[in-house]
Parts: C-alpha cells; structure tokens; sequence
C-alpha cells in the first residue's frame, strides 16, 4: 500500500499520521488519502496552511464530502461588528454573504455563509487576525454547509438573518473587474457616488464619531454629480467602523436620492 504523498503539506501530513487511512483502488496502482476527523479538518484550513493547498489536493470533507464549505465561523468579535447586519457589510466587500447567525451563548461568535466558497475563501484571508475595536477576529471555515434559520418558537429570532435578496450585494453581476478591485481592511476607505453638493468637511464630520481621521482628497471623477474620494484615518480598526456604519448611507439631494459606497482603498494610505 502505498503512503499518502503529503510531505508538502505539513499539516495535511500530521493529520494524516493521526487519522485512518482509506484506500481507492485504480488502475494501474492503489491511491491512498487520509480520512480526517472534523477538528482535524478545521485546523488544517487556517489560512497559513491553506496558501498550500488547491481543490486538487484538498481531501474532502469528513462529514459534507467535498472540499470547502460557504459557511465561515467567526470569533472574537468586538460589540461593535458582532450583529447580522454589520457582518454582512464587513464579508459583503468579499462576496454576496446569504445567512448570518450570532451565537446565542456566544453573542462574540458567529456563523457567515457566503454565496459560495470561493467568496468564502476570500473573506477568510482578507478578515482573520484583523484587529477590530480592541479585539482580532478569528475566521475559519465551518463544518456546516448551510446556516439553518431558526423555528418560529426559537429564542432570538434577530440573531439570525437571511440577506438573501439584499439589494446590497457587490456581485450580483459576474464582473471579473469587480473581484480585481477588491482589496483587505486598511486605515484608508474609498468612497464612491458622493453627491455634488457634499463636501469634505460634511464628510469629515460624519465619520469623526467612528476615530480620527488624519488625510482626506477628492478624486477626479467622470460624473461630478457622483465624486469620489479618499478618507484615511489612524487605524484599521476606525477604518471598518466607517464602512460597517456609514455603506449605504442615504443622501437626498435636489436631483433624487444617492446612497454612498465605500470600500477598502487599494492604496492602503493617501500618498502626499
């Protein structure tokens, strides 16, 4: 019987040490990939050892059988991101997010199904060991396939929210441009379809509740009725305090309403 070839993937390798082996028959010779408990399955997806792994090489899941589930657990959220709507603008930057789910015992843990894991894949990479308020968030990848919506008799019917048909998500559209544009949390934010008559010191003085801002320039835009600028502030953590709270704000102007988006700036910080 031949040995499973795993001595690239150290932590593939270790699992596989510790866990029963089980062996597919083929032609011309006898494959053998290692059958990993769910802990084990977990731990071998955190992001410093997923960079070495593909869909190829991924064994499949213990209990879903295939490789990568949407649904992403996330701990060790501050009081200000840990409820389903501000976790759905925060994962909603790296795909359509369908289900949140805040733990009833633990209100600093939640459950993030994505649109499908590839979205799933990048909000894993882009928000673990991001620092938010005084706490850094943890993102793994779930055992469950879907996050269930709770019974009409269940406690906390608000902990759990389906954003299924949002008019909110970035991908609605298949955009390849839209993926390349997408960066991970920075102090700096991009702010897009800005109305002609807000200025920099209205936009200053909205996001100055959420830490201090120390940089701010428009940018040229084709439509003056739809700016765009850049807004720094001191940290990252003040940096996803702006997005989660003020995405999506309503402007109304003489024109008609306008909602103003924001993302991540690829910059990472205003060049002088």
């Amino acid at each position: 019987m031949l040995q499973p070839q795993l001595t690239a993937y150290p932590s593939l390798a270790a699992a596989a040490a510790s866990n029963p082996v089980q062996t597919i028959s083929t032609t011309p010779s006898t494959i053998t990939t290692p059958t990993l408990s769910p802990l084990n399955y977990e731990k071998m997806l955190m992001p410093n050892n997923f960079k070495f792994i593909t869909a190829a090489t991924l064994p499949p899941h213990p209990q879903l059988g295939y490789t990568i589930s949407s649904v992403l657990l996330v701990s060790n959220l501050a009081e200000c991101i840990a409820s389903p709507d501000a976790l759905f603008i925060l994962f909603g930057v790296y795909g359509d997010v369908r289900r949140v789910k805040i733990l009833y015992k633990k209100p600093d843990t939640a459950l993030v199904q994505m649109q499908d894991p590839i979205s799933a894949q990048q909000a894993l990479l882009s928000l673990n060991g991001v620092v938010c308020g005084d706490k850094k968030i943890y993102v793994s990848y779930s055992i469950y396939m879907e996050v269930q919506m709770p019974k009409p008799t269940d406690e906390a019917q608000d902990l759990t929210k389906d954003f299924s048909d949002s008019p909110l998500h970035r991908f609605r559209k298949p955009n390849q441009k839209v993926r390349e544009n997408v960066y991970g949390p920075s102090p700096c934010l991009h702010l897009s379809n800005i109305p002609a008559e807000v200025t920099e010191e209205e936009l200053k003085k909205m996001f100055e509740s959420c830490g201090t801002i120390v940089n701010f320039r428009f940018l040229t835009s084709e439509r003056p009725d739809k700016q765009m600028s850049l807004l720094e502030f001191t940290n990252t953590s003040s940096a996803i305090c702006g997005l989660v709270q003020f995405h999506n704000k309503e402007f109304i102007t003489e024109a008609g309403r306008q909602y103003l988006r924001i993302s991540f700036s690829k910059a990472g910080c205003i060049q002088k």
